[in-house]
C-alpha cells in the first residue's frame, strides 16, 4: 500500500505491506469440513470468534491478499458451500478504506473542524477541439508536461480530450471509459475518468464536484474512507455505505459478504400498515401571505440517532451516523462564514440525505427494511405532532411534505419551534418566512406538493418546480421568468402583485414579439438519452438527435445531449444552431413559462389571508 504524505507543502511516499482476511461461519459439520479443505493449501487460518451487529460468531479466520479476499469468498461461499452451507464476511471491502480505518488514518486529516483545506497545488485543465489550457492560459506542450509533473491536484473537463493530450506529452495515465447504471429506478451515466499515478485528478463534470467543489471532495474523503478520486465517481449512497464500513472496521465487526436478511417475511396486511412512507399533503392552489416555512433538521439521520433504531442488537447505524450528523449541522450552522464550510455543509447534506434510503436498500451491507419502515413511521407521527402544536398556538397549516411545514397565523413563531423540539427530541428551524407565497395547481386543478415559489422577507425567492428551476427546458423560458420575478420582487403584498399585472403583461408581450431576436443558444434543448437509438419505439426529437449524432462518439444510455428543434413535425433537430429554428415550437414552450407566472393574477384561483383561517382550538 502506497501512503501520501503531505507536510510542510511536499508530498512524501510511504510503502506498507498489507495483508487481509475474511470470516467464514456455518454449523460444525459444513466447518469441520471446510477446515479439513484448508489444509491442503497455503493459507494461514484458525478458529476465532468475533462480533457482528446480531451478537458473537464463531467460524474461521483465514489471512488472505487483499487483492484475492473477493475470490476466495465467492469459491467458499458458491463453489463450496453452494450459496446455503456457509456465510462469508470482510470479502468485499475496499482494501484502501480497509488499510485507512484498520490503521486509524484518515484522508485529509484534521485538528478541528475549523480548520482549512490543505493548500495543495491545483491545476485547471479546459480542452476543446484537441487543444487543452492551464490555469486559463494556453501552452507549449513542454510548459504543458511541466505544470501537470507539478500540480498535486488537476481538474479537468473531457477526460478523452485530456487523456490524449496527457499521451502525447508522454505522461502515464489510466482512462476508465463512462458506463450506464441505474439508481432508484432511474438511469444515469457516469463519465468517463483518468487514474493519474501520484495526482489527485478529478473529472470537474462529476457528482461530488459539480455540487460542493474541491472542499466537498475532501469532505466526504475524510468521512468515507475514499481516496477523491473514488469519491468523484461514486454516488452519495455510495459514500455513506463506506463510511459505515469504515465504522465497522474499526470496531472490529464484521461485514457480510452476500447479505441475504435484507427484510423479514410479511403478510399483505403488515405490508400496507409499516409500508407508508413519508407523510405529503397537497395544498390548497392559491396564493397565500405572511408564511412560515419551518424545517426539521436532517429529519430521518436523526430518527435515527435519537431513537437508536439498528437493525440489529448492537446499536451500530445510530453511532455511526452520529458524527456525520452532527458535523453537518456544524457546518450548516457556520455556513455564511465560509466557502469552505458552505462546500462541505453542501457535501454532508448529500450525504445524509441518501443515508436515509439506505437503510432499506436491499444490497446495502447494514441494511433492514424494517428500520426504513420504522423511521418513516416515527417520521409520520414526528410530522403530524408538528402540526398539532402550530394548531396550538394559533397557527394554520397550509401545506406538509415529510420534513417541511407552512403555516401561518398570529401567534409566536418561536414558541412553536420549541415546543416542537421538546415533544419530537428532533431540531427543527425557521427555514424561511415570505411576504406571499404561490402554491401551483396539478393539471386536474389539484394542489402540486412540489410547485411553488415565494418571496422571502429577505428579499430572495424560494422556487421549485417552475421551468427557471427545470434542466429540460430552453433558455428562453428561464430568462423570461427570472425577469418576471424581477418585477414582482418589490411586492410585499397581494395589492401590489395586481398593480403588477400589465407591467408583467407587457413583458410577454415583449417576448414574443422579439422571440426571432433573442441568442440563438437561448432555444437549446438538453435532454437525457433514456436507452439506445434502437431501443426507441417512437421516433421522437430525441431519437432524431441520435440518428444523426456525431457516430464517432457513442451515447450511452444516462447521458445528456444539446440539440435545437428544427422542424418538430418532421422531428428535424440540429446540434449546432447553424440551421433554422422551429420558433412555433418554441414559443409553446414559452406560453407555458407566462402561465406559471400569470398564475398570480388568475382571479379564479382562492387568494388565501389570515381571516380565512379556522383556528384549531
Amino acid at each position: 500500500m502506497t501512503v501520501y504524505e503531505y507536510s510542510g507543502g511536499k508530498v512524501k511516499k510511504r510503502f506498507f505491506r498489507n495483508t487481509s482476511w475474511i470470516f467464514v461461519t456455518g454449523d460444525k459439520y459444513d466447518m469441520d469440513a471446510l477446515y479439513a479443505q484448508l489444509d491442503s493449501t497455503n493459507l494461514r487460518y484458525e478458529y476465532s470468534t468475533m462480533p457482528d451487529i446480531y451478537g458473537y460468531r464463531d467460524g474461521i479466520k483465514i489471512w488472505i491478499r487483499p487483492s484475492r479476499a473477493r475470490r476466495l469468498g465467492d469459491i467458499i461461499f458458491s463453489a463450496i458451500g453452494y450459496g446455503r452451507k456457509y456465510r462469508v464476511y470482510n470479502a468485499d471491502i475496499d482494501p484502501v478504506l480497509r488499510f485507512m480505518a484498520s490503521n486509524g488514518l484518515s484522508f485529509f486529516e484534521m485538528q478541528t473542524p475549523y480548520d482549512m483545506d490543505p493548500d495543495l497545488d491545483v491545476a485547471l485543465v479546459e480542452c476543446r477541439k484537441g487543444v487543452c489550457n492551464v490555469d486559463g492560459e494556453l501552452v507549449s506542450e513542454s510548459k504543458f508536461y511541466d505544470r501537470m509533473m507539478d500540480a498535486q491536484v488537476i481538474i479537468y473537463d473531457d477526460p478523452t480530450l485530456f487523456y490524449r493530450k496527457l499521451d502525447a506529452v508522454g505522461i502515464r495515465a489510466r482512462f476508465y471509459p463512462g458506463r450506464s447504471f441505474i439508481s432508484y429506478g432511474q438511469i444515469s451515466y457516469r463519465d468517463s475518468y483518468l487514474d493519474i499515478p501520484g495526482k489527485i485528478a478529478i473529472n470537474s463534470r462529476s457528482f461530488f464536484y459539480a455540487e460542493s467543489g474541491l472542499s466537498g471532495i475532501y469532505e466526504v474523503s475524510r468521512v468515507s474512507f475514499l481516496p477523491p478520486l473514488y469519491v468523484s465517481i461514486v454516488t452519495p449512497g455510495t459514500a455513506v455505505s463506506s463510511m459505515e464500513l469504515a465504522e465497522a472496521v474499526r470496531k472490529g465487526m464484521l461485514v457480510p459478504f452476500k447479505k441475504d436478511d435484507h427484510e423479514n417475511p410479511k403478510t399483505k396486511y403488515e405490508i400496507m400498515d409499516k409500508d407508508r412512507g413519508g407523510l405529503i399533503f397537497q395544498p390548497l392552489p392559491g396564493v397565500y401571505t405572511d408564511v412560515y416555512e419551518i424545517d426539521f433538521s436532517s429529519m430521518y439521520p436523526s430518527i435515527i440517532v435519537k431513537y437508536g433504531l439498528t437493525p440489529g442488537r448492537i446499536g451500530f447505524l445510530p453511532e455511526a451516523l452520529e458524527g456525520l450528523l452532527n458535523r453537518r449541522l456544524l457546518y450548516k450552522a457556520i455556513d455564511g462564514d465560509n466557502d469552505v464550510y458552505h462546500s462541505r455543509n453542501v457535501a454532508l447534506k448529500w450525504l445524509l440525505l441518501t443515508s436515509f434510503g439506505y437503510t432499506g436498500y436491499k444490497n446495502a451491507k447494514f441494511g433492514k427494511i424494517e428500520v426504513h419502515e420504522k423511521i418513516t413511521e416515527i417520521g409520520r407521527k414526528t410530522l403530524a405532532e408538528a402540526i398539532e402544536v402550530a394548531h396550538e398556538n394559533n397557527f394554520e397549516m397550509i401545506h406538509g411534505i415529510v420534513d417541511s411545514l407552512w403555516i401561518s397565523g398570529s401567534g409566536e413563531i418561536d414558541m412553536v419551534l420549541a415546543e416542537i423540539k421538546r415533544r419530537t427530541r428532533i431540531d427543527i428551524v425557521l427555514s424561511g418566512h415570505y411576504w406571499w407565497i404561490a402554491f401551483l395547481p396539478e393539471r386536474d386543478g389539484t394542489g402540486s406538493p412540489s410547485r411553488y415559489f415565494g418571496l422571502d422577507r429577505s428579499g430572495k425567492y424560494k422556487i421549485r418546480g417552475l421551468m427557471i428551476r427545470r434542466s429540460d427546458v430552453p433558455e428562453i423560458c428561464k430568462v423570461f421568468q427570472m425577469d418576471a420575478l424581477k418585477i414582482l420582487s418589490e411586492c410585499h403584498d397581494l395589492n401590489c402583485i395586481q398593480e403588477k399585472r400589465s407591467e408583467v403583461m407587457d413583458l410577454e408581450q415583449r417576448y414574443v414579439k422579439n422571440l426571432r431576436h433573442y441568442p440563438r443558444s437561448y432555444f437549446i434543448l438538453s435532454r437525457k438519452v433514456t436507452r439506445r437509438p434502437e431501443e426507441y419505439h417512437v421516433k421522437n426529437l430525441t431519437r432524431s438527435a441520435l440518428e444523426i449524432y456525431d457516430r464517432s462518439a457513442q451515447i450511452m444510455p444516462g447521458q445528456i445531449i444539446n440539440y435545437y428543434v428544427v422542424d418538430e413535425g418532421k422531428r428535424i433537430v440540429d446540434f449546432d444552431g447553424e440551421d433554422r429554428i422551429d420558433y412555433k415550437y418554441y414559443s409553446r414552450y414559452l406560453e407555458r413559462s407566462f402561465e406559471e407566472i400569470n398564475f398570480l393574477f388568475d382571479q379564479d384561483k382562492r387568494i388565501r389571508r389570515l381571516e380565512d383561517f379556522q383556528f384549531s382550538q
